[in-house]
């Protein structure tokens, strides 16, 4: 048979169908697995459902070449299981197109929700403290730790805390960060490493059968993973101040310049540091303090608008200020609800390092954070 197989392999592929046949397998083969790794890329599917996935599809495939290759049609007998397999690749890019065009709304809300859990994780009083305290108990635990009654007893109180508080604290990161479509690579590691110390805590009730070398590096992954996705979601909500200031004053700049305004800005501290505030919304408070301004300019004399930014840990503060006419005192209650002219504004956002985050527990204080202050001064 081993001395007959060179001729048969050539006479089978120097038959014109049988070529055809072949190139219709090899293209359909790349086209399943190219929309297999999109679905693993984008979706995180797991092993198992991909190689499940991945068997039905060339299964469906072999049976279309199958019944279609009585056909006495060209197009029925090649082209249709190509088609079948393009079919298959291209469905989960329609689904992910598809979903993205319904869940741009929905997208904003899961990454407020992440931000919210990843600094709730890593600076509240317990999760990422326990997944520490694990991690040092695990890397250095003793030979014959299984007899030593106190070590025993709290590595069995801390993985209890896990089990019961900080899984489903880790569980619905992962979650969010799957529907927020953030494509972050550290999530399939974090996934897996996750899955495992579930699949490690659920085969071992008596965690004296736990090797404790291998929970260390999981749970190393798992708290490795959850600073990649908290890093990667703050910066969507950070921006650089000076970089908003120049592009909110080069848009207004045809009014400036109309108006004959001058603006006098001065940073008074190195670098570009960055906080937590998204750059559309930063620069729509700068915009507002701006055309407000225009409004309460003497119609002639020296117009000035002044912009300091200056740093007082953990905040970077920006203090907007302008010569325009003042208000009288009395009336400053009936216009509380507009921006008072001449003013002093101190618009507050957190510093992107975590040192700086740590009193921020929730969205709604973030949010109550970000809000600018309003200080009024009469002439």
């Amino acid at each position: 048979f081993f001395y007959r197989l060179p001729g048969i392999i050539y006479r089978f592929t120097a038959n014109r169908n049988n070529q055809i046949y072949l190139l219709v397998v090899l293209l359909s083969l790349i086209a399943i697995y190219s929309g297999l790794r999109f679905g693993i890329n984008k979706y995180i599917w797991k092993t198992k459902l991909t190689l499940i996935l991945g068997f039905s599809d060339v299964i469906l495939f072999a049976f279309t070449l199958f019944i279609t290759s009585y056909s006495n049609s060209y197009y029925i007998k090649f082209l249709s299981p190509l088609a079948l397999a393009f079919a298959m690749a291209l469905a989960p890019l329609i689904f992910h197109k598809l979903s993205n065009l319904r869940s741009e709304e929905n997208i904003s809300l899961y990454n407020d929700k992440l931000l919210e859990l990843v600094l709730s994780f890593s600076h509240g009083k317990w999760a990422l403290r326990n997944l520490n305290t694990l991690i040092l108990l695990c890397e250095n635990a003793y030979d014959n730790w299984t007899e030593d009654e106190e070590f025993f007893e709290k590595l069995n109180s801390r993985i209890t805390v896990f089990r019961s508080m900080t899984n489903s604290a880790v569980s619905e990161i992962i979650n969010y960060e799957k529907l927020s479509g953030n494509n972050n690579k550290k999530i399939t590691e974090l996934d897996l490493a996750f899955d495992k110390i579930e699949n490690l805590l659920r085969e071992n009730e008596d965690i004296r059968n736990l090797k404790l070398s291998e929970l260390a590096t999981e749970f190393s992954k798992i708290r490795d993973g959850i600073k990649e996705i908290r890093n990667s979601v703050i910066s969507k909500f950070s921006s650089l101040p000076t970089e908003v200031i120049n592009n909110v004053i080069k848009e207004s700049d045809i009014l400036i310049v109309q108006n004959n305004i001058r603006i006098k800005k001065e940073k008074l501290y190195k670098g570009d540091i960055p906080v937590l505030i998204r750059s559309h919304e930063l620069a729509n408070i700068l915009n507002n303090l701006i055309q407000n301004s225009l409004r309460f300019f003497n119609k002639a004399g020296n117009k000035l608008i002044s912009i300091t930014l200056l740093k007082e840990s953990p905040l970077i503060i920006i203090r907007y200020s302008n010569n325009g006419i003042s208000i009288p005192k009395e009336k400053w209650e009936r216009f509380s609800k507009k921006v008072t002219p001449k003013v002093k504004v101190v618009v507050v956002g957190y510093l992107k390092q975590e040192k700086h985050l740590k009193n921020m527990m929730q969205k709604s204080l973030l949010k109550k954070a970000m809000k600018m202050k309003l200080f009024s001064e009469s002439s």
